[in-house]
């Protein structure tokens, strides 16, 4: 079938493009989408769409997820193929989805068995990777944020390609993360696990060649190595918890440049744990290490096998204790743990340059951390919240009130806490001793709940501020002490 002219698929009707089925079109139309698309083709016979796809919006912006959905049979295998097309997918399930040539797809709770992009952008948000899951990218920009992989070896064939992950869930049971060839990569906020009892043949993410890597704020547990780079990567390794790894990380060659700073290293199964720096005879290896904390107990921290690799070690780089966890979970802290406020600021990272499609990155030589509560950043994946409860559960308020500030006095950071018994329109306005106007930290309509503010005065000078709060009927005021 051919489609020369924009086309609608009107609320509450369905078309179903059965197997063998392929569309093709002229003049660049658009399939618009009210009611629902059903594919039914196979892995040998897919679906061809080199259109602009469609699923419309309500006018107040919110896609209906009941109706409004691209589906394809995951049973038979089905495959949905885009070419040069935009599309937004919404609550649906393909077993394969190929996208090529400057396509920018948005897809949002889907079940994808397989995912190909060529030279597209594409957005994935709450989506669910069930077994047999892989990516092959190349020249492309991906983000894949708050979605699930079901026990899979989920594995990058990518190349020259910015990646973005974060604050997925992995569970991995028969292989690893890996990224060969030249990518700029994100990871950030996930837990990459191996389900059930510790692995002793899989690693965690591998990170291949001539990559630049930033890692940070992730839980990686279970595995052979947690995290190995091989050839010719630059990579920033921060704010990580390591669990029950044999090697937290594993250098398997000539890495080049890399800091590890403000990690956990725990071992609850009392096997080896910190860093396995395996590196033959190369000598180019670069090393930053500082501010990390590592529980006592298998082998040492550090395993150098070479003369050669140049480790910086910082004044302070080894701390051993018990970093004292409040969840098996999250890991997060008690407020008691040796890791609160041990962090360092600023992290050394490395001039690198990347461009891909209409993107330039051009990396900064230290990575400076402004999200943090108290005096400097935790050690690990998660920041202890004192207005929390003992457990860093949320305490739930009936009425309205506004915290003072912690910690106080401050320096350059301090978190500002309020709750809502009920929805309101809010102002939360910070004010010199002469009233005047510092910064609106919230203004707009809130609905019930607790809110934790972060408020960062680094460029302000040291005295007395205040803070108000407006919600309603309303209003509160409260001091801080801002010292340099």
């Amino acid at each position: 079938d051919t489609l020369t002219s924009d086309a609608l698929i009107p609320r509450g009707h369905n078309v179903i493009f059965n197997e063998g089925v392929r569309l093709y079109s002229r003049n660049s139309p658009e399939l618009m989408i009210e009611g629902s698309l059903n594919c039914l083709g196979t892995k040998s016979d897919p679906i061809y769409l080199p259109i602009t796809l469609s699923v419309l919006e309500d006018y107040d912006g919110n896609i209906k997820n009941n109706e409004e959905k691209i589906t394809c049979s995951w049973t038979n295998g089905g495959s949905l193929v885009l070419d040069s097309s935009d599309a937004v997918i919404n609550n649906s399930n393909f077993g394969a989805i190929s996208i090529y040539q400057h396509g920018n797809i948005n897809i949002n709770k889907t079940d994808i068995g397989l995912l190909r992009s060529d030279y597209s952008k594409v957005n994935i948000d709450s989506c669910h990777f069930p077994v047999g899951g892989a990516f092959t990218i190349r020249g492309s920009i991906i983000s894949v944020k708050n979605s699930v992989f079901d026990n899979i070896a989920l594995t990058y064939n990518m190349e020259t390609s910015l990646m973005s992950f974060t604050n997925n869930i992995i569970n991995s049971t028969s292989g690893e993360l890996f990224t060969p060839l030249k990518c700029f990569l994100i990871y950030d906020g996930n837990k990459i696990l191996f389900p059930g009892t510790d692995n002793q043949n899989i690693d965690g993410l591998c990170v291949g060649s001539g990559n630049y890597a930033i890692i940070k704020n992730n839980i990686i547990k279970g595995f052979r190595s947690g995290i190995v780079l091989y050839t010719k990567n630059k990579a920033v390794i921060y704010n990580n918890t390591f669990l029950n790894n044999r090697a937290c990380i594993n250098f398997a060659s000539t890495v080049d440049s890399v800091s590890i700073f403000n990690n956990i290293f725990y071992d609850l199964k009392g096997r080896a744990i910190g860093l396995k720096v395996s590196t033959g005879d190369w000598t180019k290896n670069r090393v930053w290490i500082d501010r990390n904390l590592c529980a006592a107990g298998g082998e040492s921290f550090i395993n150098t096998d070479t003369v050669g690799t140049n480790v910086i070690n910082g004044n302070n780089f080894l701390i051993v204790a018990n970093p004292k966890f409040a969840d098996s979970s999250d890991y997060k802290l008690l407020k008691d743990s040796p890791a609160i406020d041990q962090g360092a600021r600023i992290i050394p990272a490395f001039r690198f340059s990347f461009q891909v499609l209409d993107t330039n990155i051009i990396t900064p030589s230290s990575i400076i951390i402004t999200d943090y509560i108290g005096l400097n950043p935790d050690l690990g994946a998660s920041e202890y919240n004192p207005i929390l409860s003992v457990n860093n559960s949320p305490i739930i308020s009936y009425k309205y009130s506004l915290s003072q500030n912690y910690p106080n006095p401050f320096n350059p950071t301090t978190l500002i806490s309020y709750s809502l018994p009920s929805s309101a329109n809010v102002k939360l306005i910070v004010y010199n001793t002469l009233g005047q106007t510092i910064k609106t930290l919230e203004s707009g309509y809130k609905p019930a709940g607790n809110y934790t503010i972060n408020f960062n005065a680094s460029n302000l000078p040291s005295g007395i501020y205040f803070y108000k709060l407006e919600a309603g009927q309303f209003s509160q005021i409260k001091k801080m002490m801002l010292i340099k």
